[in-house]
């Protein structure tokens, strides 16, 4: 007997092979294909017909920020409205732990995350103090009602904190050690590898040196170093250069987030980037980059200030725009700085603010539409923006173009993301967080026609699989996990933007994992089978 068993779908494997005409059924948590007897509709408890619709293997996020708010019902349904059933999360160097011992590091930390914990719905409040190891994140995470399953990168962010705080200088020997011993403990209770943030403070501190010292412990679990580069501009191939060379020298395989060109200037170089990793890869490195499918980054608001300011950390940098002397020097700077946010997208009629939690009125608006709604100086108004919201503040900034994005989505060592998370119900946020897999399937593949429906649903499931080394997952196959999508191929559709951005996609009619039904009516069923997945080479 059968648990369920799905009849008469357009099976699309996840393999890039054809569709077929086909049943699965669902026995214990597996997948098998074309079952004898699927004609018995006796032989099943639960007998779903898929006229008309696509099934296929449960979409993979191969780059998230799910470690801060695992279990929270917001971006739950974020994710699994879309399909995914599986996400990658502890990016861009972020992850949630190991917070130090130490109180005054630990108390950087906790201002580190301030965003976080002081929104209303953050599930880790009471326990973060914990977080001192990997193993105590996963026992908190082991507790919550998680409707998909989870991976996780070990963030550098963290690791600099606990042993030297935000201060910009090489970390001494024994600092290094002690950043070393953290990140062992992470791979050995199953982190994929050490995830960076060049961008952010601490991590945009540090150099190419203690970088390899960190890959080399990473190296000897054979995991992976993501890198949110260090710039995404005027440096793009530079900044692409030092994450290969980092890994190459380490022996780790390498993920490079979220590929992009940022400035009108810049655009057209995913040309030579992508080509980098293709050089990379015949060389014989394990090497691969994900993808969101929009033009507008998603980013901290203060993003735009100096890296050097922060090196306080950020309670301190908040108090310190409040002079009317640094904000004069830091609106020069900004101007100044051709590498910035602010002049990669434009100004602030192209910096929309998604989440503000201490100026709601804000949300939604770009900085320049809520500074003319004021009366105020553009400049004025987001520093003021800055200093009442510090890092819970979000932002979109507009600074891609459809070129670069559409050639980053066909690269063959590409995959999908959001790179998002969905703190609150009363935020706005990026698009991307409720959309990025719909808009694929809609947009990009149904009126586009940028590639088939077979190849886009590889990138989001089996050839992610296969890069993050996702046993069992990923595909349709004998025995495989019952991590199932049934959509309709000819509405699905995301219908999130920036005047909706919580709005739930098309076409997405029920989301299946390891067999349980998680998602349907637009609605969680309430079912949590989600699991966390250690890393296995």
């Amino acid at each position: 007997m059968f648990d369920k068993l799905i009849k008469n779908a357009f099976v699309v494997d996840g393999s890039g092979e054809p569709e077929y005409r086909g049943d699965i059924a669902i026995k214990d948590g597996k997948i098998i294909v074309n079952p004898e007897n699927s004609d018995n509709e006796a032989c099943a408890n639960e007998v779903i017909d898929a006229t008309g619709l696509v099934l296929c293997p449960g979409f993979i996020d191969a780059h998230c920020h799910e470690d801060e708010t695992l279990g929270n019902y917001a971006s739950s349904l974020s994710k699994v409205s879309q399909g995914i059933t599986t996400v990658c999360a502890g990016h861009c160097g972020e992850s949630v732990f190991p917070i130090s011992t130490n109180p005054k590091n630990a108390e950087l930390f906790r201002q580190n995350r301030g965003g976080f914990l002081a929104a209303p719905d953050c599930g880790y409040k009471e326990e973060i103090n914990g977080f001192t190891s990997f193993e105590k994140y996963l026992e908190y995470a082991s507790k919550r009602n998680v409707p998909l399953n989870y991976t996780m990168f070990t963030g550098h962010i963290p690791l600099r904190i606990a042993t030297m705080g935000f201060e910009n200088r090489r970390p001494t020997e024994k600092e290094l050690d002690e950043m070393k011993a953290l990140l062992r403990e992470t791979l050995e209770h199953g982190s994929r590898g050490l995830s960076i943030g060049l961008i952010y403070s601490p991590s945009c501190y540090s150099e190419k040196e203690e970088l390899i010292e960190l890959c080399r412990v990473v190296a000897e679990y054979q995991g992976f170093l993501a890198v949110h580069l260090r710039n995404e501009a005027g440096d793009f191939e530079n900044s692409m250069q030092e994450a290969i060379d980092i890994a190459r020298a380490a022996g780790c395989a390498l993920n490079l987030s979220h590929h992009k060109a940022c400035g009108k200037e810049n655009w057209g170089k995913t040309k030579k980037t992508l080509q980098m990793i293709k050089d990379a890869k015949a060389e014989g490195m394990e090497i691969y980059t994900d993808v969101y499918p929009y033009l507008a980054t998603g980013n901290y608001l203060n993003i735009c200030l100096p890296k050097e300011f922060f090196a306080e950390g950020p309670e301190r940098a908040a108090k310190k725009l409040k002079d009317p002397e640094v904000r004069a020097q830091m609106k020069e700077a900004i101007l100044s700085n051709p590498e910035g946010r602010y002049r990669n997208c434009g100004g602030f009629e192209n910096i929309t603010i998604c989440s503000a939690p201490f100026t709601p009125e804000a949300m939604g608006r770009t900085v320049a539409a809520y500074a003319a709604s004021l009366g105020k100086d553009e400049f004025e108004t987001y520093f003021d923006l800055c200093v009442a919201n510090g890092d819970a503040a979000q932002a979109a900034y507009l600074a891609m173009c459809d070129e670069d994005l559409e050639r980053c989505l066909l690269d063959e060592n590409a995959v999908i993301c959001t790179d998002s998370y969905d703190i609150s119900e009363s935020n706005t946020v990026h698009p991307r967080a409720f959309g990025s897999f719909p808009l694929c399937l809609g947009k990009y593949v149904r009126e586009k026609k940028l590639m088939s429906l077979e190849a886009m649903i590889h990138r989001m499931s089996g050839r992610t699989a296969q890069f993050l080394h996702l046993g069992n997952k990923g595909l349709i196959r004998n025995g495989y996990d019952a991590d199932l999508v049934l959509f309709n191929p000819d509405t699905v559709n995301a219908t999130s933007d920036f005047s909706n951005t919580r709005s739930l996609s098309e076409g997405i009619e029920k989301v299946f994992v390891a067999g349980h039904v998680v998602y349907e009516n637009k609605d969680l069923t309430g079912n949590y089978p989600g699991r966390f997945l250690p890393f296995k080479a």
